[in-house]
């Protein structure tokens, strides 16, 4: 009797093809070397595929609707980032209700479910607040900072243990940042690398350009020495993970009467004293209105950090090509001049792109919450390559 086995590969890769590219693929690359080697194929294949897409403006937007009552509510300003075929989203204020939250949810990529990540009521939970930062290391989210309804910012941390589905708040030790939002985080080898952002209270407001690390082996933290020359106090940034060695700072809102920065930075991290350098930002024309709030509706694909805005008429993808920052001799940032055919990539007008999060999933960029009319929203949204090639 014939098993599944026996079947050819272009058979076996065919029935592959038709699973999604996160847990199930994930479990028949277990099964043998053969299907290992299938699945790796299909991974490719759908990467170059992507990429392809991306290049052409030839990707699909879907609006998902998983429904049910297991649904995060609307929401902004939230924190996101995926691990492990996972979504997960932190936090956020919802302005219809005028509240902030506190909760955490997981969007299963390969079921497109969502679920709530509990835990036990008499564990240390972190406070409401939008604008905080979630990077995810080693079976851990780490969330850090924030802002509060009364518009008092946060120095917390907190860490959720995904295995275990516990929070906790490592032991508080000196030195440590002071309390902040708007700020960015990156994960570099076993530290978080933290830069900027701004303390708000109902008195007074204090910007930062400092480079704060964490190690997140033993949660202590070090304000990291950094050449004279750097870029000014800012907040509403967005901040690139170029490898362990580099990171870039992009834009922002600077401490003078909170204007705009236009600047770009590169931050070499291998020295006791780390370098800034700036970078060249070329075709500032074919970039976004605003460079401002980039901390939020912003991801990186293939070298290129893609921007969703949303102007007054539709909502806009902005693309800046980050290839060639590390150039020896003349390093530089570029806006990539985007066709006007594609540049919405057909996104529906209900998208709320103002201060939604963005982020890349395997072969997919995923889109939930943010801003549209003035509400908040709970739209979830992949953008990702056509089911078949279009020419």
């Amino acid at each position: 009797m014939l098993s599944i086995n026996d079947l050819p590969n272009e058979i076996l890769e065919m029935i592959i093809s038709h699973l999604t590219p996160y847990k199930d693929l994930d479990s028949c690359e277990q099964i043998c070397q053969r299907w290992a080697d299938l699945v790796k194929r299909k991974h490719l294949r759908k990467i170059l595929r992507f990429q392809q897409a991306f290049k052409e403006g030839n990707l699909c937007w879907r609006s998902w609707n998983p429904g049910g009552a297991w649904t995060p509510v609307e929401r902004y300003s939230h924190s996101a980032t995926v691990y492990k075929n996972v979504m997960y989203i932190f936090g956020g204020a919802s302005k219809l209700l005028d509240r902030f939250h506190n909760d955490l949810w997981a969007l299963d990529l390969s079921t497109r479910t969502w679920q709530k990540c509990n835990s036990s009521r008499h564990q240390p939970y972190p406070a409401p607040k939008k604008d905080a930062t979630m990077v995810a290391h080693e079976n851990r989210l780490i969330i850090f900072g924030g802002i509060r309804r009364n518009w008092e910012s946060f120095h917390e941390l907190y860490v959720f243990n995904l295995l275990e589905k516990v929070w906790s708040c490592p032991t508080k030790t000196l030195p440590q940042p002071p309390q902040m939002n708007g700020h960015t985080a990156t994960v570099h080898g076993r530290f978080m690398v933290v830069f900027g952002g701004v303390t708000r209270s109902n008195l007074f407001s204090l910007y930062f350009n400092d480079v704060w690390t964490l190690d997140l082996d033993n949660f202590t933290w070090k304000c990291q020495e950094t050449s004279i020359n750097r870029p000014s106090r800012r907040f509403d940034h967005h901040q690139v993970r170029i490898d362990d060695e580099n990171l870039l700072i992009i834009g922002g809102c600077s401490e003078i009467f909170e204007r705009e920065c236009l600047d770009v930075w590169l931050l070499t991290i291998t020295s006791p004293v780390w370098t800034w350098r700036e970078i060249q930002m070329r075709n500032r024309h074919c970039g976004p209105y605003s460079m401002q709030h980039l901390n939020n509706s912003t991801c990186v694909f293939d070298k290129k950090l893609i921007f969703l805005e949303h102007t007054k008429i539709d909502p806009e993808i902005f693309i800046c090509d980050l290839s060639h920052v590390l150039d020896p001799i003349d390093p530089f940032a570029e806006w990539l001049k985007i066709p006007e055919e594609w540049r919405s990539l057909g996104a529906p007008s209900d998208v709320g792109f103002r201060n939604c999060s963005l982020v890349l999933g395997n072969a997919e960029f995923i889109c939930f919450g943010g801003i549209h009319n003035d509400l908040p929203s709970n739209y979830l949204h992949f953008i990702n390559a056509p089911f078949r090639s279009v020419k």
